[in-house]
């Protein structure tokens, strides 16, 4: 999906702000979200209007603009990272060690509301990529000196 990591992050955010201080409310709120945007495309979408002469159109998803689809995708795809962070946070959580005591130190609650430990999750998985740089060294074939028959390289 094209979006952007820190709009995914900005959309993190603003569910985190708009949920109640109950507990377990982060992945209510996402969903709320993710539901609002898929009611939006739900029953089609109209792309022009036209009556006595005049006549409106609408500028679909482009350059710089999201669809209402993939708000919805994007909204998707955070309530399975929530889910997904639960998941490894209950694991370190009922874990024994360190880890665990470390874990319970820092998110006292957690057993109660695990929001606030998978929030904190969220927002650090969701880092900008600035800088890429991909390694073909595998995809290079292997040199082929004194192997009979010797196969063919390029």
């Amino acid at each position: 999906m094209d979006i952007d990591t820190r709009t995914l992050a900005c959309w993190a955010e603003n569910a985190w702000d708009d949920c109640s201080a109950d507990a377990n409310s982060l992945r209510v709120q996402l969903r709320l979200m993710e539901r609002n945007a898929a009611n939006l495309f739900s029953a089609g979408s109209l792309g022009s209007v036209s009556k006595n002469s005049t006549s409106q159109s609408y500028a679909g998803a482009g350059f710089g603009r999201f669809s209402v689809a993939q708000i919805q995708q994007g909204y998707r795809m955070l309530i399975e990272l929530y889910d997904w962070l639960l998941i490894a946070a209950t694991r370190v959580y009922n874990s024994v060690g360190t880890c665990q005591q470390n874990f319970i130190a820092k998110y006292p609650n957690f057993g109660q509301d695990p929001d606030q430990a998978v929030y904190d999750a969220i927002t650090f998985r969701l880092q900008p990529i600035d800088d890429y740089q991909i390694d073909l060294g595998d995809l290079r074939l292997r040199p082929t000196i004194g192997a009979w028959p010797i196969p063919g390289t390029w």
